[in-house]
């Protein structure tokens, strides 16, 4: 009865055994359905190429409406369509250099000549009911103009990269090339390529440049000896404390103050150019080459007319970059000995510039007089220390 009990258990065992065997072999394995994964992911990129590249061809002849219905569309199925497209594009110009391709199959390119992937906005739903045009329904060139106001004069980039923080078609917009192109234009001035840097973005981040939306300052601070007193039981010092501050403007002028105020009660001193008179400020010029900066100045007394030249380095301070300048030389010529170029020497009271954003110059201000640029010293002109 034993035996019996457990051969009817073990038949019971091998049955179940081979239904779950069965069960297995019926499913798909897991290569099978990553496979059939890939291929459903592989039309579906191609069918979204497809849709961009009418887009494409429509845009180029005007027809902006009906292109935007099909990025739409290229973008519902693969949301990085644009990039995909641009780097498939740049690998089939990389591999087949050759004649261009046709026009249906070229990147849009802008106003500028610059090769751009489109700025896709169908994921930006209105939030309520919208009774006129939503910024979705706009071009991508319309977007890419936007972000080029977000700069102003004073080319702060600060609501511009705010801009990025609105949502992923932003981001797109503010890091595009044709943005950062622009940019680099108007920071430079005509420029035939991007070289050395990669990208116009890089270019940009990268470069040294000159910072105008605020104001660069350097603390001085020395003890001063005084003279002994008559027992020689003590010798009096004084600790000498005051700012310099330096105002730098895209046209090339300039406005420096020396003040014994902190930054923030005579930062407002710089605004425009009758409160820098009424302070005492001194108008100059500026010049940059590379990562060097030249800046001179008068100083105009009842007995004597000084010229002043500063060299300064741009470096970065902490993580921002060019908000740092250091001292390279400071020198002057006294007008009653044109000859003769005086020399600071410089120390420890000579700290660098340091650059401190200023919300009150993005306002529209008069621009600083230019001085007359000095000339470099003839040969044979003596150099004295001071």
């Amino acid at each position: 009865l034993v035996f019996c009990e457990m051969e009817g258990e073990n038949t019971e065992l091998a049955a179940f055994r081979q239904a779950w065997l069965r069960e297995l072999q019926d499913q798909p394995s897991a290569s099978d359905a990553g496979q059939h994964g890939g291929t459903s992911g592989t039309s579906s990129l191609e069918e979204a190429i497809s849709l961009h590249l009418a887009g494409v061809h429509l845009e180029e002849q005007g027809q902006l409406s009906e292109a935007t219905a099909f990025y739409r569309r290229a973008a519902k199925l693969v949301p990085d369509i644009d990039m995909r497209y641009a780097r498939r594009h740049r690998s089939q110009q990389a591999s087949a250099p050759g004649p261009e391709p046709a026009a249906a199959s070229r990147a849009p390119v802008d106003d500028d000549g610059t090769e751009e992937g489109i700025v896709q906005t169908d994921h930006i739903e209105p939030r309520g009911a919208v009774t006129g045009l939503h910024i979705s329904e706009l071009p991508t060139d319309v977007i890419l103009r936007i972000m080029g106001f977000l700069v102003g004069r004073d080319l702060d980039m600060h609501h511009l990269l705010n801009a990025a923080l609105v949502c992923r078609a932003f981001y797109t917009a503010v890091h595009s090339e044709t943005t950062w192109r622009r940019l680099c234009l108007r920071i430079w001035g005509p420029t035939p390529s991007s070289a050395p840097w990669d990208t116009w973005l890089e270019m940009g981040r990268r470069r040294p440049r000159v910072l105008f939306h605020g104001a660069y300052i350097s603390k001085v601070a020395y003890v001063r000896r005084g003279e002994q007193n008559m027992t020689q039981v003590y010798r009096p010092c004084t600790i000498v404390e005051y700012y310099r501050l330096l105002r730098l403007f895209p046209d090339g002028t300039l406005m420096t103050l020396l003040s014994p105020e902190a930054p923030a009660l005579c930062i407002g001193k710089l605004l425009d150019v009758e409160t820098a008179t009424k302070a005492g400020a001194l108008f100059g010029t500026w010049t940059a080459e590379g990562d060097q900066v030249v800046v001179q100045f008068t100083r105009h007394s009842a007995s004597q007319t000084l010229h002043f030249t500063m060299t300064l380095r741009l470096a970065a301070a902490g993580q921002r970059t060019n908000a740092r300048l250091k001292w390279l030389g400071f020198t002057y010529i006294d007008e009653t000995s044109p000859d003769t170029i005086q020399t600071f020497e410089l120390n420890d009271h000579h700290r660098p510039f340091i650059f401190s954003r200023v919300r009150r110059y993005a306002l529209p201000t008069a621009p600083a007089p230019a001085a007359p640029v000095l000339a470099a010293p003839a040969a044979g002109v003596k150099v004295s220390a001071h």
